[in-house]
């Protein structure tokens, strides 16, 4: 999904606001694409850049609660096995730490 030469496709989604739909294209791209990274714990390229993206999109992008809730509803979706895994990722994005709208599913 992220993958040609020059990264000013990823700067430019590490500092606006990314459409919901591209957002979502960008949750499912997690476990298509990186689901091996995600099994080891490892963030290494491309998923340091999917980190970055994410961490602005759901901790600093204007319309961060639209984010949120689009990730709160997607996990409840899957297997326990993939929600593990995005678990993980998620808490790599908050600096170990599930934020308490994650856990509760809520987004206020």
């Amino acid at each position: 999904m992220l993958l040609y030469d020059g990264d000013a496709h990823i700067q430019i989604m590490c500092s606006n606001d990314m459409p919901l739909a591209v957002w979502k294209a960008l949750l499912k791209s997690l476990l298509v694409g990186h689901r091996a990274q995600l099994e080891r714990e490892e963030i290494d390229y491309p998923l340091d850049s999917l980190l970055e993206i994410a961490r602005f999109q759901i901790r600093l992008a204007p319309k961060k609660r639209e984010k949120r809730a689009a990730l709160c509803d997607w996990h409840v979706t899957l297997t326990a096995e993939d929600r593990e895994l995005i678990q993980w990722f998620i808490k790599t994005v908050f600096d170990g730490t599930l934020p308490k709208w994650f856990l509760s599913g809520t987004v206020n």
